[in-house]
């Protein structure tokens, strides 16, 4: 896929425009970047909306287009490039150029804050990282020099519940039916089909059968959301900014699959002052790779001159 850079030369339609609010429901969290008084010691306006839940947000008019067909044969690559702060409204607008997707989230005015592209992508997936030794009972402080190349972080069990997965939806004000338990999966295909609440139904009127039901979808903002813990498992962050991650979806991840999560560090670079790393994980549902995320952070942010 090309890079978000290049988006202004996109040629699609714009399919919809969506609307929602942020809001920064980690002003209390480990991560002092959500605090308004350490944000403001960085320059920004007031403590920043987590990147994980702008891409939440931001994946709702894909969602409601394809269903959860997006969570399968799909590549994506979400930027961020200006901050959400609480109670920005964001404005979703959705394109569409054959079977390639590009969603842009705006705020006060016409701010692009963030751009995610998506396409598909039938490849296999790489092989998932080797799971390294367990974490220490103390994590240390990260710093450049322990931040170790190739190196795997121990693997965790992660297992969606339904409490969990209504909290990552409720916070960024999803309700999409395809998040709710026991939703059948007539609803999904009602998303990718247009079809109406109707199709909810318990039982089909033409066959008087009984509809297939399938395990709620993990909503997306707890894709990121758990590559983030996967880092602070690691690592003691005072204050880091998530930038970007790239994403490739080979299955859907649904509430109650037992989830491996395997990470190492890929690579770390230093950028105007900046101190960056790129966290690659794997997420191993049954054996096979569900999904796949290199993820951008900035894990230590330049002092302000």
């Amino acid at each position: 896929m090309s890079q978000s850079n290049e988006s202004e030369n996109w040629q699609g339609d714009v399919a919809s425009e969506y609307r929602s609010v942020a809001r920064n429901f980690s002003a209390e969290s480990e991560n002092r970047i959500h605090d308004l008084d350490v944000a403001q010691k960085f320059g920004f306006e007031g403590g920043l909306v987590p990147g994980a839940a702008v891409f939440g947000h931001m994946t709702h008019p894909l969602i409601e287009t394809m269903g959860d067909g997006w969570a399968k044969g799909h590549r994506g690559e979400v930027r961020f490039l200006k901050p959400a702060y609480d109670g920005d409204e964001l404005v979703i607008r959705h394109m569409v150029s054959g079977d390639d997707h590009l969603v842009r989230c705006f705020a006060r005015g016409e701010t692009l804050l963030a751009e995610l592209r998506t396409g598909p992508w039938h490849e296999p997936p790489e092989a998932a990282p080797d799971a390294g030794e367990g974490e220490g009972s103390e994590r240390p402080e990260i710093r450049w020099d322990n931040i170790h190349v190739g190196e795997p972080f121990g693997a965790f069990e992660w297992q969606p519940s339904v409490v969990e997965n209504a909290e990552f939806a409720a916070q960024v004000a999803d309700d999409l039916d395809i998040y709710a338990v026991g939703q059948s999966a007539s609803v999904a295909e009602g998303a990718r089909t247009g079809q109406g609440s109707d199709d909810r139904l318990q039982f089909s009127r033409s066959e008087k059968l009984p509809k297939r039901r399938e395990a709620a979808l993990v909503h997306p903002h707890g894709w990121l959301n758990i590559a983030n813990r996967a880092l602070t498992r690691r690592y003691l962050l005072p204050a880091w900014m998530h930038v970007g991650s790239d994403f490739r979806l080979h299955q859907p991840i649904r509430v109650g699959d037992s989830v491996d999560v395997r990470a190492v560090p890929t690579n770390k670079w230093r950028r105007k002052g900046h101190e960056f790393l790129d966290l690659t994980l794997a997420f191993v549902v049954a054996g096979a790779v569900a999904m796949e995320i290199r993820h951008t952070a900035i894990f230590k942010i330049a002092a302000r001159d």
